[in-house]
């Protein structure tokens, strides 16, 4: 498990913001205080964001947030995207930047198919399920596992990584690591991000990364039972 110098939780970034909007007298800072100062900012500059395999694999990162908003401006080397949204859990809206890389799952909800960062545009509405750590910086950032797009009425999929497989019967059911229980069965439509392919079940395993949707209908009365599954894509 890697060590982490980025965490500030979106509580800590509202509230810096909220504190940069007031207008108070400022206290005199000595010299010392300014290279502290200093030598923080540049290190939240260079601190590495969650996200490297594109999989939860922190504990600080076992749960994802949707983040909705409106793209304001991409950076296609950086693979940045940001956005003007009502921050999750702040109840404020203001500028966000979503950082993504090779392994962030981009997903066209209308064409039910994989999509590309280049097919982004500004004024363009998103959905994401995004890192609850957030990088010390004004706007705030983080990471996105997955960016959704031309959602319109649509429900967005859940981001899961799975840490449990186990057959039951015909059945099979997942746990991820927010320890929901996902029930696959004959039912489920199972595919492939990378190239749309069908999937089978034993090509899921522990570890992997996954979008799914819920079906509307409970598995059973036994809320233990596990959540019944309309589909299921492999981040591949």
């Amino acid at each position: 498990m890697r060590k982490m110098y980025y965490v500030l939780l979106l509580a800590t970034a509202t509230a810096l913001m909220s504190g940069c909007a007031q207008k108070q007298t400022a206290p005199e800072t000595t010299a010392s205080e300014v290279a502290e100062t200093v030598e923080a900012t540049e290190a939240a500059e260079t601190a590495e964001l969650p996200g490297e395999t594109g999989c939860i694999d922190d504990e600080a990162l076992a749960f994802c947030v949707a983040q909705p908003g409106v793209i304001t401006a991409i950076d296609a080397k950086s693979g940045a995207i940001s956005i003007r949204g009502m921050l999750a859990g702040s109840g404020t809206e203001q500028e966000l930047i979503l950082n993504t890389d090779a392994k962030t799952a981009f997903y066209d909800i209308a064409a039910g198919k994989k999509a590309e960062l280049s097919a982004l545009k500004v004024g363009d509405e998103i959905q994401s399920m995004v890192s609850t750590a957030f990088a010390s910086s004004l706007p705030p950032q983080t990471f996105a596992y997955a960016v959704f797009l031309n959602v319109g009425e649509e429900l967005i999929p859940e981001y899961a990584e799975l840490t449990s497989v186990q057959k039951d019967g015909e059945k099979l059911v997942l746990t991820d690591s927010s320890q929901l229980r996902w029930v696959i069965s004959a039912d489920t439509e199972l595919r492939r991000l990378s190239d749309g392919g069908q999937l089978k079940g034993e090509e899921l395993k522990e570890g992997v990364c996954c979008l799914i949707w819920p079906a509307l209908e409970a598995v059973s009365e036994n809320p233990d039972a596990g959540l019944a599954t309309e589909k299921l894509v492999l981040i591949d």
